[in-house]
């Protein structure tokens, strides 16, 4: 019947509609096949922003569902930019380097993440000196990694052992977004509430380069409060970073932990895991919804 269907509309415009779709979408996977893969059925990669505001709102509600959906059973990827290289981070929140992946290249040299060159010159504030622009590839992508379609103007970055995103120090050096010592900042191991809020403000440079006050002063709260009551634990939402790396940089993305794992910021996650989570958050009026 698609032949009929066909006939029936030949030459005529097509109409315009309206749907109504759910506002988020879960979907497991590595990385750099779920990004293109949300973006193809009209869904952005959520940042912490995102999620941890629906954390919030959940422990707020003191509804065990939501509570257990946004945080006590499950940990999310998000769109939030772990980059490291020696002694330094630099947290980029809802990284253009990340949602902006258009899938995978794979060539006789290895395997290579694909990224819009328009997302990485907003990462690095057009300063694309260290980012080769290649005008077309073909990458792969997919829940099952089988979707394959040839894109244009994107920049390579090698996708080292599916483990993170190489970049070099040059590049490193070009994101767009401050460069912390990590002598300057707790990590690797969970924290007291003071050491990561002051009142209303947050006092943690990490989450403080995130996130705003407004969002992760509350929330560290509510966590403290959950976490004490549910587990008996007094320490939460350490943040934890790969070793350093010396000849290169390393791009990785942060994921917010469960709540019974401390709601642990977690920077030192692999890339190509099929364990991978991401929330997909419907685009408004994005044509792609009408896939759904």
């Amino acid at each position: 019947m698609e032949g009929l269907t066909a006939l029936l509309n030949h030459g005529r415009k097509q109409v315009p509609i309206t749907i109504l779709v759910d506002r988020f979408e879960v979907q497991d996977g590595p990385i750099p096949n779920i990004v293109p893969f949300l973006r193809d059925h009209g869904r952005s990669f959520a940042s912490g922003k995102v999620v941890f505001t629906e954390r919030l709102n959940a422990l707020r509600s003191g509804n065990p569902e939501q509570i257990a959906a946004w945080g006590n059973y499950y940990y999310y990827d998000l769109a939030d930019a772990c980059v490291t290289h020696e002694d330094k981070l630099k947290p980029q929140p809802n990284s253009p380097l990340l949602r902006g992946i258009q899938g995978v290249v794979h060539t006789a040299d290895g395997h290579y993440v694909a990224v819009g060159a328009a997302a990485v010159s907003q990462a690095v504030k057009g300063n694309m000196k260290y980012f080769p622009v290649r005008r077309s590839e073909t990458v792969h992508y997919g829940v099952d990694g089988m979707v394959s379609r040839p894109v244009h103007d994107v920049v390579l970055f090698a996708y080292a052992d599916t483990d993170y995103v190489r970049l070099t120090p040059d590049q490193f050096t070009a994101v767009d977004a401050k460069a912390l010592k990590r002598s300057a900042f707790i990590h690797g191991r969970d924290m007291d509430m003071t050491e990561i809020v002051d009142g209303k403000n947050v006092v943690h440079p990490v989450y403080r380069a995130l996130y705003p006050d407004r969002l992760i002063a509350p929330l560290t709260h509510e966590i403290f409060a959950f976490n004490r009551r549910e587990y008996a634990y007094d320490k939460n939402m350490g943040v934890y970073v790969t070793e350093e790396p010396q000849d290169h940089a390393e791009l990785r993305t942060f994921r917010a932990d469960w709540l019974d794992n401390r709601s642990r910021l977690n920077g030192n996650g692999i890339l190509g895991n099929c364990n991978c989570r991401l929330v997909g958050v419907a685009e408004r009026g994005a044509a792609g919804a009408a896939k759904k």
